[in-house]
């Protein structure tokens, strides 16, 4: 089950961002993510992750850059799917 807790203006696109950074994920995978925007910036954790692989990690930035970041953290901690994969 994947959530997502986003707060601040533009909410919905930092969300849809997440969505697509993270890619498909089975249904059986854990996933809390939470989004909060700051002046000029957003603050992304990872609360929950499969294996909470990414437990401690915490990234800030700009909303242009959310889907790369979270993509990048996501195939550095190994789950990354290829695409197409179910």
């Amino acid at each position: 089950m994947l959530r997502i807790l986003v707060d601040g203006e533009g909410s919905r696109a930092v969300e849809l961002c997440i969505r697509a950074g993270l890619g498909e994920r089975d249904r059986d995978e854990q996933w809390l993510v939470t989004a909060v925007r700051l002046p000029g910036r957003w603050v992304l954790s990872f609360l929950v992750s499969p294996g909470d692989l990414l437990a401690d990690y915490t990234w800030c930035g700009p909303a242009h850059e959310v889907r790369l970041a979270v993509a990048n953290a996501v195939k550095t901690a190994g789950l990354a799917r290829a695409v197409g994969a179910a």
